[in-house]
């Protein structure tokens, strides 16, 4: 690993989606640069669009809680490459999911 990433602790952020419902559920683990949990957190979503809304609302949960646990520098961990991408682009989205 990066020196950077030794120094860094590690939000892992999941969502998923129910379609059927319009509804969905999020998840968020803060890791500290050694690995061992700092926090966990999960919330449901009474109402979800998608599963990319359900991936960015957990992702900005979990920073949201990080800032208030740690001082150290963030990393981001997650499962969807749509988010990922959006994330590297830097551009403002200008999307209804941006906020």
């Amino acid at each position: 690993p990066r020196a950077s990433a030794l120094l860094s602790d590690m939000v892992q952020s999941d969502g998923s989606f129910d379609a059927d419902r319009g509804k969905g559920g999020i998840v968020m683990i803060l890791r500290d640069n050694s690995g061992s949990i700092v926090f966990a957190a999960c919330k449901s979503l009474d109402s979800c669009k998608n599963a990319l809304e359900a991936e960015i609302r957990a992702c900005m949960e979990g920073l949201i809680l990080a800032l208030q646990w740690t001082m150290r520098p963030i990393l981001i961990e997650t499962d969807c490459v749509s988010l990922v991408n959006l994330l590297k682009e830097g551009n403002r989205d200008l999307s209804e999911l941006a906020n």
